[in-house]
């Protein structure tokens, strides 16, 4: 990750990133809020069918 980072940073500092695209807090908040949330024993076996195929 820090190799992403650095990018980041050095895309940040030339102007390229604004601080929305650095710090997504918005994704942020959307995961902790799904992770709060309870969910039907059907969207969780679909879930984890999507987690299988992408490993």
């Amino acid at each position: 990750m820090k190799p992403y980072a650095a990018e980041a940073w050095r895309r940040s500092e030339r102007g390229e990133l604004d601080d929305n695209e650095l710090y997504p807090s918005d994704a942020q908040w959307a995961g902790l809020h799904d992770r709060m949330t309870t969910h039907t024993p059907e969207e969780t076996y679909f879930r984890q069918r999507i987690a299988a195929r992408t490993k």
